[in-house]
């Protein structure tokens, strides 16, 4: 095989893949280089015929070598190992150490509490990441495209993943490319590979090879591989058909592909652990450590014996420090989290986004189809005057989208914007010179428009720009399918075409008018203003004639028309609009014949006939396009900079039209004098090194012209700014820079494979008002895991401090009494504390939420203010109870405990101390209750709560109410199982512990936390200039004031 991929002769292959139905050796791997090779040797190398295609057998041969035609994701994790990975961590390991010594010393019913909670933890942790696996699994398998493929002879549909090297396929206006292949025949075809490549425009594709030229037969080709966006004879998977059809042959499938080898090279963003989960690591090491500790002090308090009693007290202590609700929690958090993110059409592919979402401070995003409707809309009309001499005459044209509702207005829009409602109304029909450039917007034209009754929508088809003259003509009540002329009882009768050619940058057609005489034509044109402007000899006026320019003899006159109307070309430029020119030319029966005879002829004839017919043409005037902003872009921009967030426009389009966008969408101020209104393009912020970046003060917000690595330079520029970056992106090259990112968001709907599996999360709406919505929720996320964190973790501290200090109560035989049960301690982890904070998790935005600076990357949990509140409220509850522990055992008897034996399992002799622990249970249950409502607004005052908006906190507080009383007042339970008997006058008791505690709070909630919060802040400014860092710390107040 040559260096081009072509068999120098096939009877000298020796290959193991078996022998085709041609006779020869089945190739084993793609051709190298297609497009340097002629339509009959990619045939040959592939064994196909472009009539008959592949067989059955055929098919299944090539399957067997090369696979499915699909892109390969990351290997799912097996669920035994989901399931080990849940069963033995830190936490657990230490609940397993507190079996042991409960089976030790025969403790069944502890044993088996213990184990329980063990299992529900394992089973919940495993079905929440189990289901995550199934879900991105899900979102690999989402159905590939339909393709048409030749299959002997017979044109046959079938799913894209089933083709292999060698189909032979027939594309359409409209089709996703189903794999990577070689054109054989084309007509007016051409590519957008965006995706692919970044260019917004779509490629026109020819059919001869590439980089080749004919020398006797011989083909001369040079060694130097195209690029991709230069393979014009090639069309690649992913990309979509803009205009034409198109017979290809598949010359790479699957991971072979172009896409499939970005893919390959970029792999799939891991799964990696988030900041919560790490330190969730942590604490769980640390409390490990200090389990081990206080174990040490329990045998060493009780002179190192490893009596029973001493045991059973290491064991309480030990399920005293484990956070046992803390894990079903946080997992059943974050699946309400992805829930609602789906609900807000944001899929969750990577929980690491949940958390980083909250700590977000810039939003890099494209604009077409994100800030963007990518629906382009002609906004703008300039019409010639009644005399060349005169300034042009402008309109405006009202409405959105595909639906063709609009009114036509004398004047302009600002910015594209609807001024509609200011203007003086015009009718399209009676307008002078109006209804010929509809004409030409109407029949100069591929697309389609209907409306789909089943989904109420209006649908098109064709490139963007074309739809959008389509909408504009329907809007005046032209129809290409029906007369443009009201006096005519039939449509205008198409003849031929003259594709758009990316080098004249123009396209015409030709139609014979029912209204005109049969052996008159019109030639109809539009394009770029310099190209429509080169081929007119004429404008026609406002009158209805028209006045020509010699082009010899009054080049002065002519040069200055032509420098008045470029400037109206600059001027609607300069507002962000892309702009067309349109031409007419009517030919008359003796010119017709020559012509048709010229387009007879092979490609020269061709040119030289579209030359023949593109000349002497009238200018009609000019037409704005506009990509519109979506309806919602500016408030969410608005949104986000209330809430402290930057955004930026990062986008491939040119200076102008991205400055004018941001204008709209408030990205950049009205008149752009503000210091930060910076635009920057590409070529300038690449020639940039990092050093002058960092010594900038501001960095650009709109970058113009972007590539793939501008966007990555961007995000590493903000990193060293201490910035948490969100980045867009849709096509294969913004892959990089959405790994590259704190947070990638790709597109849903037109997104590529690719960037979806580089993202944390996904946008089926592709709308940038659903990435603030999505930030939103984050936020709401990261708040609420404070709050249920300093519920759960209170209560432990409160545990721990009863037990701690309880060690000093000791019987007759000098072992140590706990106040708390090892199962009274389950008790208040599981069922007290763990729906309260699940009804936390559960707690709506705060309605300031965005109108605060964001948190702090990684200080989630690991904050001053966050530890202070956990200490005084745990530290609180936990003196109350040992106060009132202290109180009932000592009530009725001076001497208290050193008449008593064994009273940590036997009631016998132990009345005093089974009352007392019923009372310390009662007390830390109904504080912690109380406490749910503390969490609920750390720093808000209970007096000013709704105890009542929250349905499943207030529930769950009635029920940890509800719950306590039977295990205290039926005999076997309370004696029994948890150790404790009835109470009575005890009750007062709590009651007043509860005063006590609603005073603590709010006197620690008015003095003491404003306090240690400003504290916190002072901090974090220090910390902000150490690191020379622009994140503003104001921020903290979402997590410490929440």
């Amino acid at each position: 095989m040559d260096k081009n991929g072509v068999h120098a002769a096939k009877g000298e292959v020796q290959l193991e893949g078996g022998i085709s139905n041609h006779g020869t050796a089945l190739f084993q791997t793609c051709m190298e280089r297609p497009y340097n090779a002629t339509s009959d040797e990619v045939l040959s190398y592939y064994q196909t015929s472009s009539e008959r295609g592949l067989s059955p057998q055929e098919v299944e041969e090539r399957r067997l070598v090369f696979g499915r035609n699909a892109l390969k994701g990351r290997h799912s994790v097996h669920p035994l190992v989901l399931l080990l990975r849940h069963l033995f961590n830190v936490m657990s390991l230490i609940l397993f150490i507190a079996v042991a010594l409960a089976l030790a010393v025969e403790e069944w019913i502890e044993a088996g509490v213990i184990g329980f909670i063990i299992v529900l933890n394992t089973v919940v942790g495993f079905l929440q990441e189990y289901s995550s696996e199934q879900t991105m699994q899900a979102l690999r398998r989402l159905s590939s495209p339909l393709a048409r493929a030749v299959r002997e002879c017979d044109v046959v549909e079938l799913p894209a993943d089933e083709l292999v090297p060698g189909d032979i396929i027939n594309l359409k206006e409209g089709d996703q490319v189903p794999a990577d292949v070689r054109i054989l025949t084309a007509v007016a075809f051409n590519v957008e590979e965006a995706i692919l490549t970044g260019e917004s425009v779509a490629v026109s594709k020819v059919v001869g090879p590439m980089n080749s030229a004919d020398h006797a037969g011989q083909v001369e080709r040079t060694d130097e591989p195209l690029g991709v966006g230069d393979r014009k004879n090639m069309a690649f998977f992913g990309c979509v058909v803009g205009q034409g059809r198109a017979i290809a042959v598949v010359t790479a499938t699957g991971m072979e592909t172009e896409l499939g080898k970005i893919a390959h090279s970029m792999g799939e963003r891991g799964n990696t652990k988030t900041n919560l989960q790490r330190q969730l690591e942590y604490l769980s090491i640390g409390l490990f450590l200090f389990a081990v500790l206080l174990g040490f002090v329990v045998i060493a308090v009780n002179k190192f014996s490893l009596e029973h009693e001493t045991l059973l007290y290491a064991i309480a202590l030990a399920v005293a420090l484990i956070p046992e609700g803390l894990v079903p929690v946080v997992t059943l958090c974050m699946s309400i989290g992805v829930r609602k993110m789906a609900e807000a059409r944001t899929i969750v592919r990577l929980l690491p986004a949940l958390e980083a979402l909250g700590s977000v401070t810039d939003i890099c995003s494209d604009k077409t189809g994100t800030l963007t409707l990518s629906r382009m809309v002609v906004t703008n009309i300039v019409l010639p005057s009644t005399s060349p001499s005169l300034p042009p005459s402008p309109l405006h044209v009202s409405g959105h989208g595909l639906e063709p509702e609009g009114r036509f207005y004398k004047g302009e829009g600002e910015d594209g914007r609807d001024r509609g409602n200011e203007k003086e109304e015009v009718d399209p029909k009676t307008e002078p010179g109006l209804m010929p450039l509809l004409t030409v917007a109407s029949l100069c034209n591929s697309s389609s428009l209907a409306f789909d009754k089943n989904q109420n929508e209006w649908i098109a088809v064709g490139a963007a720009t074309e739809v959008a003259l389509t909408v504009l003509a329907r809007k005046a009540g032209l129809f290409k399918e029906k007369p443009s002329c009201p006096a005519s009882s039939t449509p205008p009768s198409f003849e031929t075409e003259f594709p758009f050619d990316s080098v004249l940058k123009r396209m015409s057609v030709v139609y014979r008018h029912p209204s005109s005489p049969s052996s008159t034509l019109h030639v109809l044109t539009k394009g770029a203003f310099e190209s429509v402007w080169s081929v007119c000899d004429y404008v026609r006026t406002a009158d209805g004639g028209k006045k020509r320019w010699a082009k010899q003899q009054q080049q002065p006159v002519e040069h200055a028309f032509f420098l008045a109307w470029q400037g109206e070309v600059e001027r609607l430029a300069s507002k962000g609009l892309r702009v067309l020119a349109f031409a007419e030319r009517v030919v008359e029966e003796g010119e017709e014949k020559g012509k048709e005879e010229g387009g007879k002829g092979e490609k020269e004839g061709r040119e030289k006939a579209r030359e023949e017919w593109e000349n002497g043409m009238v200018f009609l005037g000019l037409v704005g396009l506009m990509d519109p902003p979506r309806p919602e872009t500016r408030a969410a921009v608005d949104s986000c900079r209330e809430a402290g967030i930057v955004v930026r426009m990062v986008t491939g389009d040119h200076p102008k039209t991205a400055a004018a966008i941001a204008r709209q969408v408030a990205i950049l101020s009205p008149d752009q004098k503000l210091p930060e209104d910076l635009i920057m393009a590409a070529k300038d912020f690449d020639a940039c090194d990092d050093s002058q970046l960092d010594a900038s003060k501001y960095l650009p917000r709109v970058v113009a012209r972007c590539s793939p690595a501008t966007k990555v330079k961007l995000i590493d520029a903000l990193h060293r700014r201490g910035r948490v970056v969100a980045m867009t992106g849709d096509g294969v090259n913004d892959a990089p820079s959405l790994k590259a990112a704190d947070v990638g968001i790709a597109m849903g709907k037109n997104g590529s494979d690719v960037t979806k599996q580089a993202a944390d999360l996904i946008l089926t709406d592709d709308n940038f008002a659903t990435i603030v919505e999505a930030i939103r929720e984050g936020r709401r996320i990261g708040a609420n895991i404070v709050k249920f964190v300093c519920h759960l973790m209170s209560g432990n501290v409160a545990e721990v401090i009863i037990l701690l200090i309880g060690l000093a109560f000791r019987d007759s035989d000098d072992l140590s009494v706990y106040p708390l049960s090892t199962l009274q301690i389950l008790w208040i982890n599981m069922v007290t504390s763990t729906p309260p904070a699940l009804g936390l998790a559960c707690e709506k935005a705060e309605p300031d939420v965005m109108r605060k600076p964001p948190a702090e990357k990684g200080k989630l949990l690991v904050n001053r203010v966050l530890g202070f509140d956990t200490l005084w409220y745990g530290c609180v509850m936990g003196l109350l109870g040992l106060v009132n522990f202290s109180l009932v055992v000592y009530a009725n008897d001076d001497v208290g405990l050193h008449r008593t034996s064994a009273c940590n399992h036997n009631l016998a002799g132990c009345e005093n101390v089974y009352r007392a622990r019923a009372t310390t249970f009662a007390t830390t249950t109904i504080l912690l209750l109380i406490h749910a409502y503390n969490c609920k607004g750390l720093g808000t005052s209970l007096g000013k709560m709704n105890f009542f908006e929250n349905r499943l906190l207030f529930g769950s507080v009635l029920l940890g109410i509800v719950t306590l009383l039977p295990i205290i007042y039926i005999p076997s339970v309370a004696e029994n199982v948890f150790y404790q008997a009835p109470i009575s006058w005890e009750w007062g008791l709590v009651l007043g512990a509860c005063v006590i505690f609603i005073f603590c709070s709010e006197v620690y909630k008015a003095c003491i936390r404003p306090y240690i919060v400003r504290l916190y802040l002072e901090a974090a400014e220090r910390r902000r200039q150490a690191n020379d860092s622009l994140f503003d710390v104001a921020g903290m107040e979402l997590v410490v004031l929440s």
